[in-house]
C-alpha cells in the first residue's frame, strides 16, 4: 500500500467543504495540484452532488486505479458506487469498457488483499451495468416479531436495567439497533419517527430504518430518511471524504429514488457535526 498523506491546505479545504463554505474551499483548491488523485476524488464528490454525472465519471476514471492511496476500503466501496451510479444515467457502455480494462490491469496486481477488493468491486459494477446482478431478496419472517414494548422488556432483562424505557433518543437508538428485523416493522418505524430529527440516532441505525422503509414499500418516506441521515448522523471516514457518498453503498434498489433535487438538497446542507443547524 502507498498511502498518501493529505497536505495541510487540502485538509483545510476539505473541512470548509464539510461546513459548506464552498467559495473559500474552491479558492484554496484552485491553488492545489497535488496530490492529484485525491483532488480528483474531492471534485468527483462535488460534481456528483451537483448532479454533474458526466464530470463525476471522468474524474472517477482518473483516480479509481489508485485507491490504494487511501487508508480505508470504505473509499474503495464508495468510489465504485459513484462511477456505477453515474454510468447508470449516461456513458454506460464506455464505463463498462473502462471497467473491463481495469479488471485486466488488476488481475496481475501483487497485493492480494487489495487485488481481491478491487476485482470484487469491478465485477459488481460491471454486473450492475450489464444487468447481470444477482441479488438475494431475503426478508425476515413476520411470525413472532416483537413489539417495541417486548423489545424494551428483553433489554431490561438482558442488561438488568429495570427503569429502561424507549422514551429518549438515546434509548430508542439502542432498541432500533439491537432489535433490527426483530421488531414489527410498523412499530420499528414509529419509534424511529419519534426521534428522526435527533443527532443521537446513529448512521447504522438510520441505514436500517431506510432498509425497513424499502422492505415495507414505503418509498415516499425514503428520501427524507436519507436526507436526515446525511444531516444528523453522517461522518466522513477519510479526510478527503467531503460528501456522504456512502449513501450509494446501502442498497442499489435505493438508486432509483435518488434524484437531482435530493442530491442538491444534501449538497447545500452541512451535517450537524460540521456547522449545520438542528
Amino acid at each position: 500500500m502507498s498511502i498518501i498523506s493529505i497536505p495541510r491546505n487540502m485538509s483545510k479545504a476539505c473541512k470548509l467543504y464539510l461546513e459548506r463554505n464552498f467559495e473559500e474551499a474552491d479558492r484554496i483548491m484552485e491553488k492545489i495540484s497535488e496530490p492529484y488523485h485525491q483532488k480528483q476524488a474531492i471534485e468527483a464528490q462535488l460534481t456528483l452532488f451537483k448532479w454533474d454525472l458526466d464530470n463525476t465519471i471522468t474524474k472517477c476514471m482518473e483516480f479509481l486505479p489508485y485507491l490504494n492511496e487511501w487508508r480505508s476500503f470504505n473509499m474503495l466501496d464508495a468510489s465504485f458506487a459513484m462511477i456505477t451510479f453515474s454510468a447508470a444515467h449516461m456513458r454506460k457502455e464506455e464505463v463498462t469498457e473502462y471497467l473491463e480494462s481495469l479488471k485486466l490491469r488488476f488481475e496481475t496486481e501483487e497485493d492480494e488483499r487489495y487485488k481481491g477488493h478491487m476485482l470484487g468491486k469491478i465485477n459488481k459494477s460491471i454486473n450492475y451495468l450489464t444487468d447481470n446482478l444477482e441479488k438475494a431478496n431475503v426478508s425476515p419472517q413476520l411470525e413472532d416479531l416483537l413489539s417495541v414494548d417486548e423489545a424494551v422488556e428483553k433489554w431490561r432483562s438482558r442488561y438488568q436495567e429495570g427503569q429502561f424505557t424507549a422514551d429518549s433518543p438515546e434509548n430508542a437508538d439502542r432498541i432500533l439497533s439491537a432489535y433490527y428485523q426483530k421488531i414489527k416493522p410498523n412499530e420499528y418505524i414509529e419509534l424511529y419517527e419519534r426521534f428522526h430529527d435527533s443527532s443521537t440516532l446513529r448512521e447504522h441505525t438510520r441505514i436500517n430504518v431506510i432498509k425497513t422503509y424499502l422492505r415495507m414499500n414505503k418509498i415516499e418516506m425514503i428520501p427524507d430518511a436519507v436526507y436526515d441521515l446525511c444531516k444528523y448522523a453522517w461522518l466522513p471516514v477519510e479526510k478527503t471524504t467531503i460528501m456522504p457518498i456512502s449513501i450509494l453503498t446501502y442498497d442499489t434498489d435505493l438508486w432509483k429514488l435518488y434524484t437531482k433535487e435530493l442530491f442538491e438538497q444534501i449538497y447545500t446542507t452541512a451535517s450537524v457535526y460540521f456547522g449545520g443547524v438542528v
